[in-house]
């Protein structure tokens, strides 16, 4: 549980909502319970500077969480970088995170159903969601990627052990006209979209997820692509024969593209699972190498060195007088 923090908070029959937090840190994590109730709602603009827009229903009480913090401060808009959300939340109010434009990664339980408008805007730096389930279990997924139209990675590591990884182009919507008619109608572009219809029941239907690869080939960035595919394959639940194979194919002919996040985030256990695939060819080996060495990677540069080495170095002749 996060020290130093200063919560205030309303009682429902339902169970707790929190109305704002006060404290120290860009990275909170917020207790399950307050005021002996589960913690079940993230108020409106909650997590907003713009907190003045709305006012509390009911008896705002205050709790004290850790070592009272010296300088206490609105936990709100560009100082936030990551929260741990309580693993009973159910609802995240209006607007919650609005303009939280330093945001970059969120933490949920499985139990979320209900998404305000406005929750995410301008929050341009949110890139990661953390699921604290079981990648097979129903969640409350399909409303929060819906909130969420960016390139997103969710994790689903219920113990902090990463056990699936998923990712999610960005997708755009806008009113295209049909000008004789005077009809305009909506247009989604982008296969984001039908990346985060991939559920069945709130539970993530890895068959249609690994279907829509083929159609996003021709209009996603290569190097979503192949983080994409690296991941299903790190992780493979559920992960089919022939899902696996247009996958590998992909990384045959893009490795140095999934190479270098893994790079860039020194995750070398990442980057070792990535050689074993054996899909480098001699040419994007170096490539990632060269990578490594102007990042001041030196891990990564020698793990890389050495399975060239291992990979491609040329073979002594042998000899036989027989």
């Amino acid at each position: 549980m996060e020290s130093g923090l200063i919560l205030e908070y309303t009682l429902h029959p339902d169970g707790a909502h929190l109305v704002r937090a006060l404290g120290e840190t860009p990275c909170p994590a917020l207790p399950d319970t307050l005021g002996g109730l589960p913690l079940v709602q993230i108020g409106d603009y909650a997590f907003s500077a713009s907190q003045h827009k709305v006012l509390p229903k009911g008896e705002v009480h205050t709790a004290q969480i850790g070592t009272p913090p010296p300088a206490a401060q609105p936990l709100c808009g560009n100082f936030l970088q990551t929260v741990r959300l309580p693993q009973p939340l159910q609802v995240l109010g209006n607007a919650a995170f609005y303009n939280c434009r330093k945001l970059e990664q969120l933490s949920f339980g499985p139990q979320v159903r209900s998404v305000g408008s406005d929750l995410f805007t301008n929050c341009h730096q949110l890139t990661r969601f953390v699921m604290r389930s079981a990648p097979e279990a129903p969640t409350g997924l399909p409303p929060l990627l819906g909130a969420l139209q960016t390139d997103l990675r969710l994790t689903f590591a219920p113990n902090g052990t990463v056990l699936a990884a998923l990712r999610y182009p960005e997708y755009w919507e806008e009113l295209e006209e049909n000008a004789p008619a005077h009809i305009f109608n909506r247009g989604i572009h982008g296969q984001g979209y039908r990346y985060r219809q991939c559920f069945t029941r709130g539970v993530v239907d890895y068959t249609a997820y690994d279907r829509t690869f083929e159609v996003a080939l021709a209009e996603e960035d290569p190097t979503m692509l192949a983080e994409l595919a690296f991941d299903r394959l790190r992780w493979p639940v559920a992960l089919t024969e022939e899902a696996r194979g247009q996958y590998m194919a992909y990384l045959a002919e893009h490795a140095f593209l999934a190479a270098g996040q893994l790079i860039r985030e020194e995750d070398d256990e990442g980057l070792r699972f990535l050689c074993s695939l054996a899909v480098f060819t001699a040419q994007d080996l170096n490539q990632a190498r060269q990578l490594a060495q102007r990042l001041e990677k030196p891990r990564a540069a020698a793990l890389l060195l050495a399975h060239q080495r291992a990979a491609f170095a040329p073979k002594k002749k042998s000899y036989s007088f027989d």
